[in-house]
């Protein structure tokens, strides 16, 4: 069996990625390659099998209309880090206060969590409309032009638009550079 002192790096540094889990990329690789090494090696060191919090990655859908890359479930991620966190303590740390003892900042990370969640979404969403609108207008037209531009940003992971503020000033740029009107951009963007 492990001894706390072997455990404890790992345990301090699962709370640091905890502190973090919600500002995360989810579609970098790194992260989760990463947080699958230190279960390794958390088996290593414990001698048990901590696979069962390893995270699912979500691979593209080829049958969508905008398949998002690879990538992970922000919340399946927390859940798994936290579920990981607590039985260490529970195990090896039960002498020691919780790490949960402060909630504050799983708090915030649930809400960033839901809140990357509904931005992915509302990207999805936004791309498969201009997916199918894109054949209302002729081409060389100027709808199609910004259908064209804005998808392409859109499809490489929503291009660095981490608010909504971001993502609709995306969307008013490139419609200015395309020459359109608001009234222009409502027809492209509607149903």
């Amino acid at each position: 069996m492990a001894t706390k002192e072997k455990i404890r790096p790992v345990f301090e540094e699962l709370q640091g990625y905890l502190q973090r889990a919600g500002a995360l990329d989810v579609y970098n690789h790194e992260i989760w390659q990463h947080y699958h090494r230190v279960i390794a090696l958390l088996n290593e060191l414990s001698g048990e099998d901590f696979s069962r919090f390893r995270i699912t990655i979500i691979p593209p859908n080829p049958y969508q209309h905008v398949s998002l890359p690879e990538h992970m479930d922000p919340g399946e991620y927390t859940a798994k880090l936290t579920g990981l966190i607590r039985y260490l303590h529970c195990k090896y740390f039960r002498d020691e206060p919780s790490p949960f003892s402060i909630h504050l900042p799983t708090i915030i990370s649930r809400a960033e969590t839901r809140n990357q969640s509904v931005q992915m979404q509302m990207i999805v969403e936004l791309t498969e409309q201009l997916t199918r609108n894109r054949a209302r207008f002729t081409e060389g037209s100027k709808e199609r032009d910004f259908i064209d531009k804005v998808k392409g940003p859109l499809q490489s992971a929503g291009s660095g638009c981490t608010s909504v503020a971001q993502l609709i000033l995306l969307l008013l740029n490139i419609a200015k550079e395309c020459g359109l009107s608001v009234d222009d951009l409502q027809q492209v963007l509607g149903k």
